[in-house]
C-alpha cells in the first residue's frame, strides 16, 4: 500500500479509537518501513515495544491501579490513541468529562507546589514557591469556556504591559491572602534601576 492508498483508506474512519487504532499503527509502521510491534508476554520487563502495555498508576491516596499504554516502545515514546478523522478537537477532549479535566489541572498544581515529575504534563515541573499552589481547587468550566481558555493561551501576551497582570492578581487575591503571600506587584520603574550594572 502506498501513501496516497493509506489516507485514502483511513480518512473516511469514523472515531472508534479502541477499534482502529492497532490496524492504523500497524500500517503505519508498514508506510514509514519500520518493524510493526511485537506480542505481549507475561511480564512488564520484556514488553519493549507493544500495544497495551501494562503501567501501575499510583494515586495521591496511596492507592494504585494498572492503566495501559496504546503504543510503547521502551526509550523511545508512548503513544495514546485518541480519536478518529471525525472526532472533536484536542482542546475540547483534554481532560473529558470535565470532571477528570478538573482533577487533571488539580494534579499539576500539587505537582508545581511540591515540584517533581507532572503524570499530566509527563515531564519534571520545578517548585512554585511563595504557596501559590499550596490550596488547589480547579473551578469547574463546561466545553465552551474551556475551548475559550485554550485560544486564549495561544495568543502572543508578552506585549501587554505587566502591571495590568500585577493589578489583576492584587484584586483578586483577598486582602489577608495578599499580606501573607506578599503577593504586591512592583512597578517596572523600580525594578529598572536594579538592573543597570554598577561599576
Amino acid at each position: 500500500m502506498d501513501i496516497a492508498a493509506f489516507i485514502n483508506r483511513w480518512e473516511s474512519s469514523a472515531a472508534a479509537e479502541r477499534a482502529n487504532y492497532q490496524l492504523f499503527l500497524s500500517e503505519l509502521c508498514d508506510i514509514l518501513d519500520v518493524p510493526r510491534p511485537e506480542p505481549s508476554v507475561a511480564g512488564s520487563v520484556a514488553n519493549h515495544y507493544v500495544f497495551e502495555r501494562a503501567v501501575t498508576i499510583r494515586h495521591p491516596n496511596g492507592d494504585s491501579t494498572i492503566g495501559r499504554i496504546d503504543l510503547y516502545k521502551r526509550g523511545c515514546f508512548v503513544l495514546e490513541a485518541k480519536q478518529g478523522s471525525n472526532a472533536e478537537p484536542a482542546a475540547s477532549t483534554l481532560f473529558d468529562p470535565p470532571k477528570r479535566r478538573g482533577a487533571g489541572f488539580e494534579s499539576l498544581w500539587r505537582t508545581m507546589d511540591s515540584g517533581g515529575f507532572s503524570p499530566i504534563l509527563r515531564e519534571h515541573v520545578l517548585q512554585f514557591n511563595g504557596g501559590l499552589f499550596e490550596t488547589v481547587e480547579a473551578l469547574p468550566l463546561n466545553a465552551a469556556q474551556f475551548e475559550r481558555l485554550c485560544q486564549a493561551a495561544k495568543f502572543e501576551w508578552k506585549d501587554v504591559e505587566p502591571a495590568i497582570f500585577g493589578t489583576l492578581l492584587e484584586r483578586a487575591l483577598d486582602p489577608g491572602e495578599r499580606h501573607k503571600l506578599g503577593a504586591r506587584y512592583t512597578p517596572r520603574a523600580y525594578i529598572r534601576p536594579s538592573e543597570t550594572p554598577r561599576p
